[in-house]
C-alpha cells in the first residue's frame, strides 16, 4: 500500500528540510488519525544530526517501536528512510516493511513537498486491511503532518528573523 501527500510551503527547501528532519518535533508533527498512531517520541540512536546510515527510533503513542534507517537527508536527495525490522504491535502484523520518501522541489521561492509512504503487506489479508481500513487514515495523518511541519517551519523562520532584527545595531 502506497500513500501520498503534498504541500507547498512558503520557505526555501533548506528551511523546510530542517523542519522535516528535526526528531524532537516529530510528536508535534505526526499526530496520527483514526487507527494510525501518533508519534510520542523520536531520536537518532547514534546521536547528532539526521544523516544517511543512522538509525531513527520512533515510539508510537501506544508504546510500540519502529527503527528506521536513514537513506537520504539533503535538499538534493530529499529525505528517504526504511524500516530496519517490521514495526512492533499491529503495524508489524500487517506490514513487513515501511519505506518513506520526501521530495523537496523549489518553486518561485517556495518548496513543494511530496511525501510517499509505502507499507509492504504481509499477505493478501494484510493488504486488504491496509487498503480498506488504514489507507484513508494514513493519508489524513500524512496531510496533517505536512501542515504541522509547515507551521513549525514558519515559526522557526520567524524566530530566526526576530533574532536577526534584535541583533542589528
Amino acid at each position: 500500500m502506497t500513500t501520498h501527500a503534498s504541500i507547498t510551503i512558503a520557505l526555501s527547501p533548506d528551511l523546510v528540510l530542517d523542519a522535516i528532519l528535526d526528531p524532537v518535533t516529530m510528536p508535534r508533527k505526526f499526530v496520527g488519525a483514526g487507527p494510525v498512531l501518533g508519534i510520542s517520541r523520536s531520536e537518532i540512536l547514534e546521536g547528532g544530526a539526521v544523516l544517511p546510515g543512522k538509525t531513527r527510533r520512533i515510539w508510537n503513542a501506544d508504546g510500540t517501536v519502529l527503527d528506521e534507517r536513514i537513506l537520504a537527508a539533503s535538499v538534493a536527495e530529499g529525505h528517504r528512510y526504511e524500516s530496519i525490522a517490521p514495526p512492533t504491535g499491529l503495524g508489524g502484523l500487517l506490514a513487513s516493511k515501511i519505506e518513506g520518501e520526501w521530495r523537496l522541489d523549489s518553486l518561485d521561492g517556495r518548496t513543494v513537498v511530496q511525501w510517499r509512504l509505502t507499507m509492504v503487506p504481509r499477505g493478501k489479508i494484510a493488504d486488504a486491511i491496509l487498503r480498506l481500513a488504514i489507507s484513508r487514515h494514513m493519508a489524513r495523518a500524512m496531510q496533517s503532518c505536512l501542515r504541522n511541519t509547515e507551521r513549525l517551519a514558519l515559526e522557526s523562520a520567524s524566530r530566526t528573523v526576530q533574532r536577526e532584527v534584535a541583533i542589528r545595531p
